[in-house]
């Protein structure tokens, strides 16, 4: 899930960005921060919404005045008010909102409406299959296998450059560093002498693609966390 859909869901709901963070409201013990900025309102999850909900509705200090059911196309959350400070009694609500994305209709909109936000993560593997002769077949299996990362979300991070992008990318950087190095070692082979390389390159180099695709999957989130202000903690 890239940024500009982030964003976008996080616009629809925003009225104002001076609303403070709830009072008193411990934040989601496994959420972790999107941005690598200092200050942050949006946090990832792979809990569902409903483990979300229960959470804040169980807070000690301070409970939700209302909780609203909100669904808009396959995400599906919650939105909790909170009572206003006794510094700032008559301004706007405080809240957060939790929404998870349902991975089938998430892969059925794509589906239908633009495939090429699934197929995208994969146009690196299938570029490869042209220099290692991969099987259509198995290459049709790995995309249905993990195609949903595609409708994941994934925190921003800096990378080896000191540019901030999301984890997916440098998932796929590490491995193909790799396969550039195993590239690397297959040309040098043919005029600098033997060199050490795995006994069936196509094998090898599809063993990084799937180790790829898993720790991609394992990286991803499917729930996200917004909070109308910045958490107390984040200060």
């Amino acid at each position: 899930m890239n940024r500009l859909a982030i964003l976008l869901i996080s616009l629809l709901f925003i009225v104002s960005a001076a609303k403070a963070q709830p009072p008193g409201v411990d934040p989601f013990y496994d959420a972790v921060p999107y941005s690598v900025k200092k200050f942050n309102k949006t946090f990832l999850t792979n809990q569902d919404a409903g483990v979300v909900r229960a959470f804040f509705e169980h807070q000690v200090n301070n409970k939700p005045l209302r909780v609203i059911k909100i669904d808009q196309g396959h995400h599906h959350g919650y939105r909790f008010y909170y009572p206003n400070s006794e510094n700032n009694p008559d301004g706007p609500e405080a809240w957060i909102q939790v929404f998870t994305v349902d991975t089938r209709e998430s892969i059925e909109l794509f589906e239908k409406s633009n495939p090429a936000l699934l197929e995208a993560p994969f146009l690196g593997l299938k570029a490869a299959a042209h220099n290692y002769g991969y099987p259509e077949e198995d290459i049709t299996a790995l995309y249905n296998q993990y195609k949903q990362i595609a409708t994941r979300y994934y925190k921003e991070v800096t990378d080896a450059n000191g540019n901030t992008v999301n984890e997916m990318t440098v998932v796929f950087q590490k491995y193909y560093s790799k396969l550039k190095l195993q590239s690397g070692q297959m040309l040098a082979s043919r005029y600098d002498g033997p060199v050490m390389l795995p006994e069936n390159p196509r094998d090898y180099s599809w063993n990084l693609w799937l180790l790829c695709f898993e720790e991609i999957e394992q990286t991803g989130y499917r729930t996200i966390i917004e909070y109308s202000g910045i958490p107390e903690a984040a200060h």
